[in-house]
């Protein structure tokens, strides 16, 4: 039983890294699903820019990928992240961390 409130904790909480880190990179939230499977690939595949101006840019997806995995490893959720705007109780765009 223990668990389960563990593993519904855990989805819990990457879910909302996952869309404090989307809405932080400008994305709709519909690219939410996108950028939850990128967190588990290794960056090296993920697919390249292409140059097309496509909307989002796989580089936006990248982004916001990297935040939500900056905000998981900080047990971090809050739409400012680990590192953003307000982060870690320091003034907008700081860091208190070392």
């Amino acid at each position: 039983m223990a668990d389960a409130a563990r593993e519904r904790a855990l989805r819990e909480r990457r879910a909302l890294a996952v869309a404090a880190a989307v809405k932080e990179a400008g994305l709709e939230p519909s690219y939410a699903l996108a950028v939850a499977e990128m967190i588990d690939e290794d960056d090296a595949d993920w697919p390249a820019c292409c140059g097309s101006s496509c909307d989002p840019c796989v580089l936006s997806l990248a982004h916001a990928a990297r935040g939500a995995r900056a905000r998981l490893q900080a047990g971090d959720d809050s739409p400012g992240g680990a590192d953003g705007p307000g982060g870690d109780d320091g003034p907008p765009g700081e860091t208190t961390r070392p």
